[in-house]
């Protein structure tokens, strides 16, 4: 394959290193596209987020130099980056694309964008504060794992499930309890948290298991999209990964109606001034069916 050349705008990024996530696989099967997620195409690349060094800049391109270091995720989140590459060519101005952080090593960095920006998405939607009780399952995951340091760093007090054998990464990754996959979850977190966590954060999909383990009037949210059917006045949400940048106030935009296989969120890019783009169309992001009448710019099917 030749290597691509960025055209206005763009950067080109020599690849050290490209994180492998659970859509990957669902790509490589075929199970995006046979569920009308992806488009049927001959090729279709693999890999979502990277990280590298700018290798060559498109005419017109500003803020970036050759040979920083930097990752990146594409912001047109309906179809994979193909990060799996040597080479990957992004627009200089996607949300997405920005300096690794200094000491970082280029392979953690690739872990950054898809993994660590839908744990802070989801806890933003959790809204736990200093004090309060996070249960995480999957936390030895990329997304749990990062759930769990984010949400230690700001004082909540996180309750971590994993396999037995990752009982201390977890607890080094700053989780307080730790609860074994294989328990009883619902009684193990109660009995930690007595009357139940204030919030949870389900990695895993483990769906009812960890919604019996939150107080009434708590919080759940889900990574998978699956999140279960509210009980106790717990507030449900799933989180859909997406730009920064507000919703568009109008529902469902241009081109996006009840009547496809999924809707789409949008977003206005903070860089770009005029024009809405489809930043989301797939299942780890924008999955709603049109028989789910519950979708809007703030608040996702589920």
């Amino acid at each position: 394959m030749p290597v691509p050349e960025p055209g206005s705008g763009q950067v080109r990024i020599r690849v050290a290193a490209a994180a492998v996530n659970p859509v990957d696989v669902q790509t490589r099967s075929g199970a995006l596209t046979a569920g009308g997620l992806l488009p049927a195409r001959e090729v279709i690349g693999i890999g979502w987020d990277v990280a590298g060094t700018v290798d060559a800049l498109g005419p017109r391109t500003t803020g970036f130099r050759r040979g920083d270091a930097v990752l990146g995720l594409s912001d047109r989140l309906a179809l994979p980056l193909k990060a799996q590459a040597e080479y990957v060519v992004l627009d200089a101005d996607a949300v997405a694309v920005a300096a690794v952080p200094a000491g970082t090593e280029l392979v953690a960095a690739a872990t950054l964008p898809l993994g660590g920006l839908t744990a802070a998405q989801a806890l933003d939607i959790a809204a736990a504060g200093p004090g309060d009780t996070l249960l995480v399952t999957g936390a030895a995951g990329a997304v749990g794992g990062y759930t769990v340091q984010l949400a230690a760093a700001a004082g909540v007090r996180v309750v971590a499930v994993a396999d037995v054998g990752d009982e201390e990464l977890v607890r080094d990754l700053g989780a307080e309890f730790f609860v074994p996959r294989t328990a009883d979850l619902p009684a193990a977190v109660r009995g930690l948290v007595p009357g139940g966590v204030d919030t949870a954060v389900d990695a895993a999909s483990v769906g009812m298991l960890a919604l019996d383990a939150v107080r009434g009037g708590g919080a759940l949210v889900s990574v998978r999209g699956n999140a279960p059917t509210p009980l106790r006045g717990i507030r449900v949400r799933n989180v859909w990964i997406r730009a920064d940048g507000p919703a568009s106030p109008s529902w469902p935009p241009p081109g996006c109606g009840r009547g496809s296989p999924t809707s789409c969120r949008w977003t206005r890019s903070p860089r770009r001034t005029t024009g809405w783009r489809r930043v989301g169309c797939a299942v780890a992001w924008c999955w709603c069916p049109e028989v789910n009448p519950r979708c809007g710019p703030d608040d996702p099917p589920g």
